[in-house]
């Protein structure tokens, strides 16, 4: 299968038993250890299957933690830059407009810790 093949030649290991389906989505990682997932389909028409090595669908990592509120719905969240846009988007679509908690620049990882923690907390509490 040329998917395979392709795979071989840029050192990609495929880490999901494959189909003949070409809607099929696979898990890769790369020779450079980003983990992603491609459908098939999509993958043969990729110059490089890895979407972090080719730029594809790349996101800055998040350095911003903030919790919105509606009064009646709470929504703890990441995001990077200064959040701005998160914000409005939670504001536009969703009504979430109140912004109790907004902490930017945080160390490269700490917003992912601190979103998990919050809502493993949450979680244990059965919230």
């Amino acid at each position: 299968m040329e998917f395979r093949r392709r795979a071989r030649e840029q050192d990609v290991m495929i880490l999901d038993a494959m189909s003949d389906r070409i809607a099929q989505t696979v898990r890769l990682c790369c020779v450079a250890g980003h983990l992603t997932s491609v459908g098939i389909n999509t993958g043969l028409k990729r110059e490089l299957l890895c979407a972090r090595c080719s730029g594809a669908g790349v996101r800055p990592e998040p350095t911003v933690y903030y919790v919105v509120t509606d009064g009646a719905m709470v929504k703890p969240g990441i995001s990077s830059g200064d959040g701005r846009g998160r914000l409005d988007t939670h504001r536009i679509q969703h009504g979430l407009g109140q912004v109790r908690r907004l902490i930017t620049d945080l160390p490269v990882g700490a917003a992912r810790d601190v979103e998990r923690h919050v809502l493993d907390c949450l979680a244990s509490q059965g919230i």
